[in-house]
């Protein structure tokens, strides 16, 4: 019985070593680096078709009926603009004329750009804060959009309208009159 103890004893004592010379031998080893995200500045204004895709952004305003010269006519352009910005921003509208030129070639008159009005339309970003009630459109910067928030292509809903009853659209010769519209997009 004592050999069995001892015998039992030593066994013991023989996997404790072969447990404690396992631990010992089992080693490890690490590797550190550093992950870096490099973040630059992006500013991106384009024309939207309505459904998030860049398009041309024509605007067209048509008076065909006499109602629409006692009425006033309007366009509203759902997704017209498309914002991105990493940071806050401003937008700024102006036309490359003072005067919308009619485009047939003997046809020399001409329309006011600031008879032509464009307001910002409520959007689903209500972080934006920008002309709503119409801003003349003029061949000088014109700010449209005063404050904007960190954005990835929001679509932004924008209206061109013409005033009742202007009378700067009476009498002129039956045309299409054109300018180019621009809209800037500033890092604020």
């Amino acid at each position: 019985m004592k050999k069995l103890l001892l015998t039992a004893s030593l066994t013991v004592s023989m996997l404790s070593l072969i447990g404690v010379a396992k631990a010992q031998t089992a080693q490890t080893s690490t590797a550190t680096s550093n992950l870096n995200v490099h973040i630059t500045e992006q500013l991106q204004i384009n024309f939207g078709d309505g459904a998030g895709n860049v398009s041309s952004g024509d605007i067209d305003l048509t008076f065909a009926k006499p109602e629409d010269y006692v009425t006033g006519v309007s366009a509203t352009k759902n997704g017209h603009l498309l914002i991105t910005s990493t940071g806050n921003y401003t937008v700024d509208v102006k036309t490359q004329d003072a005067k919308l030129a009619g485009m047939t070639g003997t046809n020399s008159s001409a329309i006011d750009a600031d008879a032509v009005k464009v307001k910002l339309l409520p959007t689903s970003n209500s972080d934006i804060v920008g002309n709503t009630t119409g801003l003349n459109l003029s061949q000088t910067n014109g700010r449209f959009i005063s404050s904007g928030q960190p954005t990835t292509q929001t679509a932004l809903n924008v209206q061109y309208f013409t005033a009742p009853k202007d009378e700067r659209f009476v009498g002129l010769a039956a045309d299409t009159y054109r300018t180019q519209i621009t809209y800037t997009l500033t890092a604020n």
